[in-house]
């Protein structure tokens, strides 16, 4: 017979996983609209692997916590390597709203993006790569 005190461990162990399983859901969400974002704002310029296809701009994988303007293979503006900006989630934001603002001199062609969710996707979704250069 269930009494009610022996059916709590069995109600916090359903609530436990309903509650990992609604993280890694809403993980799985961010990534996507990350990888969406990145679709619609950055794969006609950046890939996410370094090398690959013809590209204006750097591979952005592994940018997350890097020295911005220090991918291997790619001839960056002297502003961008001399910002001494690291990439954080509040940088990237910043940068890529107004990127001739943030740094003038860039050779960053993108007029800015203004979807803060977009932005805050992207980056969150290049997180999850694996970082293959820059320091």
């Amino acid at each position: 017979m269930n009494t009610p005190l022996r059916a709590i461990p069995s109600c916090c162990l359903a609530l436990m996983l309903l509650g990992t399983a609604s993280t890694s859901l809403a993980q799985t969400s961010a990534a996507n609209g990350g990888e969406r974002g990145f679709r619609q704002y950055c794969k006609a310029c950046h890939s996410l692997t370094p090398g690959k296809g013809s590209r204006l701009g750097p591979a952005l994988n592994g940018v997350p916590g890097q020295k911005a303007g220090t991918t291997p293979g790619y001839a960056y503006s002297d502003a961008l390597k001399t910002s001494g900006i690291v990439w954080s989630e509040a940088e990237f934001m910043s940068y890529l709203r107004a990127p001739a603002k943030r740094i003038p001199g860039t050779k960053k062609l993108l007029p800015g993006v203004n979807n803060e969710q977009a932005l805050q996707a992207i980056y969150r979704y290049l997180a999850t790569l694996p970082r293959t250069g820059g320091r």
